[in-house]
């Protein structure tokens, strides 16, 4: 299996880290470290976590749910390969993370 983050999900994680340094606290460290575990649990058992609500047909795309922070770490399976691609808020609107899909995926291997 490779997991790959794609820069748009990882341009997700820089850009709420910074809003949360703004906040009393500054937990952008702390939500990084939160992605981190997420995304490696992720690598562990991809198919664990639930497929989307907001999904386009014929793509798996399942997310985990970082419960501290209300974010969503949305990622794709093509095959065993686990495409992460974005970390998006649970109040952003649906599908919201459609636009950080790939515009084609590799073919499944069989």
């Amino acid at each position: 299996m490779n997991l790959i983050v794609t820069d748009r999900a990882t341009a997700d994680v820089t850009r709420s880290s910074r809003y949360y340094d703004t906040k009393p606290g500054r937990y952008g460290a702390e939500f990084e470290d939160e992605v981190e575990s997420a995304i490696e649990r992720i690598g562990e058992m991809p198919r664990l976590y639930p497929l989307v609500e907001d999904g386009v047909p014929g793509l798996e795309i399942r997310e985990y749910f970082v419960t501290r922070f209300s974010q969503r770490v949305i990622y794709v399976m093509n095959g065993e390969d686990v495409l992460v691609v974005a970390v998006i808020h649970s109040d952003a609107r649906k599908g919201a993370c459609h636009k950080n899909l790939p515009p084609t995926l590799p073919p499944e291997a069989p």
